[in-house]
């Protein structure tokens, strides 16, 4: 497969995209009032009380779990690792799969279907 420079951006209803943002990849655990970040690998990522208290407050569910992506965003709305890194603002998650509400399990659904939720 060979990838082709488009002149303009892609846009066609028959497909689905996202943007890709420079961060960490986490996994949001949200159980008992609580919100934890989850790398890949099960390995636990700290700080960001106040997004993950976004999170449950936001979120308003028993249980959830959310794939997505801890991000620092500049004032022109670009991904900026190194202030991530460095903790310089605050992180936002990019929340791009749902895959369990309140105890279901949501994988057997279409992916536009859990976008849905």
């Amino acid at each position: 497969m060979s990838l082709v420079q488009q002149p303009e951006p892609f846009d066609d209803w028959d497909w689905i995209y996202e943007i890709k943002h420079v961060g960490f990849r986490a996994l949001a655990v949200i159980e008992q009032g609580q919100c934890r970040f989850l790398s890949r690998k099960k390995h636990k990522l700290t700080g960001h009380q106040d997004l993950r208290a976004a999170l449950v407050r936001e979120g308003n569910a028993e249980t959830a779990l959310l794939d997505g992506e801890l991000v620092v965003i500049d004032h022109l709305g670009r991904s900026v690792f190194a202030d991530l890194m460095q903790r310089r603002h605050l992180a936002r998650y990019f929340a791009f799969d749902l895959i369990s509400l309140n105890g279901e399990d949501l994988t057997k659904l279409t992916l536009l279907a859990r976008k849905e939720n």
